[in-house]
């Protein structure tokens, strides 16, 4: 079956290769879903970015990136927790939107262990 028709068809299928496509994206640097754009609102602005994708969980539902806890998205977070992540594929002419709540993890044993690797 077409790789197209399998998106029209099957929500379920489109979901679960979405899904392949960011767990690949953290390891495969020439991904499109390597670098993804992250947006954030301040106030009634909105701040997009190109971040790393760090880790794709499907299981939970969650994408992990680094950042500086002295950025910008950082005191966006902080104020509104509602982030949208952008992916667009010109090999596949796929446009991924995906919207979430963002939480912010520092100083923790998981984000220690991180910054020692």
């Amino acid at each position: 079956m077409d790789f197209y028709k399998k998106f029209l068809i099957n929500l379920t299928e489109a979901e679960s290769q979405i899904w392949k496509f960011l767990v690949q994206g953290t390891a495969n640097k020439k991904s499109k879903f390597y670098c993804p754009t992250l947006s954030t609102i301040d106030g009634k602005k909105i701040n997009s970015r190109t971040i790393i994708l760090r880790k794709a969980e499907k299981k939970i539902k969650c994408l992990t990136f680094y950042t500086d806890k002295r950025s910008k998205k950082v005191k966006d977070i902080k104020k509104n927790k509602n982030v949208s992540i952008h992916i667009y594929d010109n090999r596949y002419k796929l446009q991924v939107q995906i919207y979430g709540k963002a939480l912010l993890e520092y100083n923790s044993k998981k984000t220690k262990n991180i910054w020692r690797e």
